[in-house]
């Protein structure tokens, strides 16, 4: 399997996750909350922004290292 669409798979993975994660407190009041790292939401008015720190350091060293690698 090649890198790019190993990569694909795996972030296609993680939204859904985070879709997920997202969806799942509202639904389950007594769900803990995460760590931070793990997941972030901010809340502007009405509108609710969640992601992950984490992923976003794990997806920017691999575009550096694909970047680094071509």
């Amino acid at each position: 399997m090649r890198v790019e669409t190993l990569a694909g798979v795996v972030l296609i993975v993680m939204g859904i996750i985070l879709l997920l994660i997202g969806v799942a407190p509202r639904m389950l009041e007594s769900v803990p909350k995460l760590h931070p790292i793990i997941y972030t939401q901010v809340s502007l008015g009405g509108l609710k922004i969640g992601t992950s720190p984490l992923a976003i350091i794990i997806l920017t060293i691999i575009y550096l290292l694909l970047a680094l690698k071509s």
